[in-house]
């Protein structure tokens, strides 16, 4: 009989403090203090409805249970508690959640990579765009400098085009010198074809 009171009054200082300590918005309320601390544990956390009678008795010689009694339903009126629905764990819902957040990342996961080719694509088409620009200019300048030569070869065989007249002029009295000299002159005539049509 001294045990199962001494059980029920620890029971009761573990609720008192559990009552302190919602009263007070303690960060800590020691639930596990005792068997029903733990049996109230939905109605501490507020996922359940909970309602509390305090009872007294009239007769002076219970004054101090009675007054202790109505100390403790005073900290009970204290405690507010959000009430909050209990969630059930359900592996359904939670494999459905998964698969959204699994198809989301995949899609992220395209999209990105889509535009890492896209960004690839575009360097590579500006990088052969200037490969062709670099060949094009070269292939300009290198045109113009075969022109340029040939412009000057083209001058020279026309300037010793015009000494060949000129000596021709002067040989002109002697046949064997004219012989010798048209020999000369086409032999460098030949020459000259032949480097033309080497240029071009």
């Amino acid at each position: 009989m001294l045990e199962e009171a001494k059980s029920i009054n620890l029971s009761l200082s573990a609720l008192g403090k559990c009552i302190n300590a919602l009263a007070e918005n303690s960060a800590h309320v020691p639930i596990r203090d005792s068997k029903l601390t733990r049996l109230l544990r939905d109605s501490f956390e507020g996922t359940a409805r909970t309602s509390l009678i305090v009872t007294i008795v009239p007769p002076p010689r219970h004054r101090g249970e009675t007054a202790s009694t109505i100390l403790f339903g005073q900290r009970a009126m204290k405690v507010e508690n959000m009430l909050r629905i209990k969630e059930e764990f359900d592996y359904k819902s939670l494999a459905r959640r998964l698969e959204i957040q699994l198809d989301k990342l995949i899609a992220e996961n395209e999209r990105q990579q889509k535009a890492f080719d896209d960004e690839v694509e575009r360097i590579n088409l500006e990088a052969q765009n200037r490969v062709f620009e670099v060949e094009r200019n070269f292939t300009d300048a290198l045109e113009k400098e075969r022109l340029k030569y040939r412009m000057e070869y083209m001058e020279s065989v026309k300037k010793l085009e015009e000494k060949m007249i000129v000596n021709q002029r002067k040989h002109q009295h002697d046949g064997f010198m004219k012989d010798k000299c048209n020999g000369e002159v086409l032999c460098i005539k030949n020459q000259i074809l032949f480097h033309v049509k080497f240029i071009r």
